[in-house]
């Protein structure tokens, strides 16, 4: 297995400015087998979460993106396959600042494999939370979008199974008499 962790947006403590943004994260997970035995690979990235912002005219920082890849294949014994990409968390903002946007994650055929046996493929998006405001009207930031979309085979000829799971981010919390932010979407097919 494979995974990746995108590191945290630096935060601003005492004085007015603008968070960082989180890092983004790769994970890619390969494995073979010339035999019978079963492979299993699986494949997780979390983008960086955002940084907090302080004072009216800053955000929050963005959350970071997540990019997986999980490959495997075996002459006759079972695969599976999973990859999973979470979007960081948005930054929050206080004193008046913004709030930064969860980060969103996209998959296109993020597993793939082959095998004579069964071969069993999984794909998970999560986009990210959006970041809370701490501010009096001040709204939560958006949280991430999330995609996956599979298109699969096995050319070894086996029993292929495939699942998706999708989910959008949560919409940060807004501060005292404002709205939260703006949940994140969510497609799979």
């Amino acid at each position: 297995s494979d995974q990746a962790i995108g590191g945290r947006g630096g935060s601003i403590v005492t004085v007015a400015g603008g968070g960082g943004d989180g890092a983004d994260a790769l994970s890619a997970g390969n494995g073979s087998n010339s035999g019978a035995a079963s492979v299993t690979v699986t494949s997780r990235a979390t983008g960086g979460s955002g940084g907090l912002a302080r004072g009216v005219g800053w955000a929050g920082g963005a959350g970071g993106q997540a990019t997986t890849s999980a490959m495997g294949t075996s002459a006759g014994g079972a695969v599976s396959l999973s990859a999973q990409a979470v979007g960081g968390s948005g930054g929050g903002g206080a004193d008046g600042a913004a709030s930064g946007s969860g980060g969103s994650v996209a998959q296109v055929d993020a597993v793939a494999g082959s095998t004579g046996g069964v071969l069993r493929l999984s794909q998970t998006a999560f986009g990210g939370g959006g970041g809370d405001a701490f501010g009096v009207g001040r709204v939560g930031g958006n949280a991430g979008n999330a995609s996956s979309v599979l298109t699969a085979s096995n050319p070894g000829g086996g029993t292929l199974i495939g699942q998706v799971t999708v989910n959008g981010g949560q919409g940060g919390s807004g501060g005292s008499g404002a709205s939260g932010g703006v949940a994140g979407t969510a497609a799979g097919a």
